[in-house]
């Protein structure tokens, strides 16, 4: 089913500010409770450790920030390597787990580029990046595409070249130009979407897709790419956005929300190149082909308080997308990669 507008929850909420203010925790009040286990005596950290597992409990993407922001785990393996106490002990074994909950594992089959993870900031004053944690947290109302590096591309593809302005707005083309490329076969992306802010509802809409490199981006609340030319986009209402339109997947089982992973796929050696979505592990029946030749992953929302980290990037031998029975295809016109013509 096609949708000019948006979906039925109002896809077209890209262009309003939507303010919702309630945080759910401090982090910093986190910190502390940290440095208390870390700095405690027995009774501090039996503590300490109790009022994380409960934070943990009730906010389960929390495990990342902790991770990725403080010394805490190490901390508690070092504790448990110098034999505390039985009920300390019986603490630290029950918080390592949900910990642990959110590390990717990575098979020898996969070459990682986290590495070279680079988001590209299109306005940089409504945005933080961490690039020690990959976090890139949104703290505007208003919608934000982020695409990033690496650019996957197929071997010796042309770099085309760039038009100076979109829609009055000056094209920065050395922000755009690629730091890190990968001549890809199989390329995947694994992406957390999570908030720092309580909402009545998660229906605000997220999310992911692909952009060519070589698309003159810039900033503007009424990007969204597919709607507009580029690539194309998969949102968290289960609609695909392509060539000019929204089209609903019909897959209301396969809608998605923060604090899932969803995984991207592009088979660079499919003809035509295809992309897959991945709801948790799961591939969805409908997928996209005629990728362009290079392209960025990007990943966005509308909230100010909403972050995500992308928790893997990297090419394999192997898709792990199939060509199943049932399966529906969603083709790119070409004339979505023309920007001569207009956006």
């Amino acid at each position: 089913m096609e949708s000019t507008g948006g979906s039925a929850q109002g896809c077209s909420q890209y262009g309003p500010q939507v303010k919702v203010p309630n945080e759910k925790y401090d982090f910093i009040e986190v910190r502390n409770i940290v440095n208390d286990f870390i700095d405690g005596d027995v009774e501090k950290r039996i503590i300490a450790v109790q009022e994380l597992i409960r934070l943990l409990e009730q906010y389960p993407e929390l495990s990342l920030k902790l991770n990725d922001e403080t010394n805490l785990r190490n901390s508690l393996i070092d504790a448990l390597k110098a034999n505390p106490p039985p009920n300390l002990k019986e603490q630290i074994n029950k918080i390592l787990p949900k910990l642990d909950a959110k590390i990717p594992a990575i098979t020898s089959d996969e070459e990682s580029f986290l590495d070279k993870f680079r988001p590209i900031l299109l306005k940089p004053e409504h945005l933080e990046f961490n690039p020690k944690t990959r976090i890139v947290k949104f703290n505007h109302g208003g919608y934000i595409t982020v695409p990033f590096d690496p650019v996957f591309t197929v071997p010796n593809a042309p770099i085309r070249p760039m038009i100076d302005n979109v829609s009055g707005k000056h094209v920065d083309r050395k922000l755009l130009n690629a730091q890190f490329t990968v001549n890809a076969g199989v390329a995947y992306c694994g992406i957390f979407f999570s908030t720092d802010i309580k909402l009545e509802q998660n229906k605000i809409p997220l999310r992911i897709g692909i952009v060519d490199a070589d698309y003159p981006l810039v900033h503007s609340s009424q990007t969204v790419i597919g709607k507009t030319k580029g690539g194309v986009s998969f949102d968290s209402e289960g609609f695909f956005w392509i060539n000019g339109s929204a089209y609903d997947t019909e897959e209301h089982d396969k809608q998605w929300t923060r604090n899932q992973e969803i995984g991207m796929e592009v088979d660079m050696n499919a003809s035509p190149r295809t992309i897959k979505f991945f709801v948790g592990k799961e591939q969805i029946k409908n997928y996209i082909s005629n990728i362009p030749a290079r392209f960025r992953f990007f990943a966005s929302t509308s909230i100010a308080g909403d972050w995500f980290q992308v928790q893997s990037l990297f090419i394999h031998k192997v898709p792990f997308g199939l060509h199943r029975t049932g399966d529906k295809e969603w083709k790119v016109n070409d004339s979505q990669y023309d920007y001569t013509t207009g956006m």
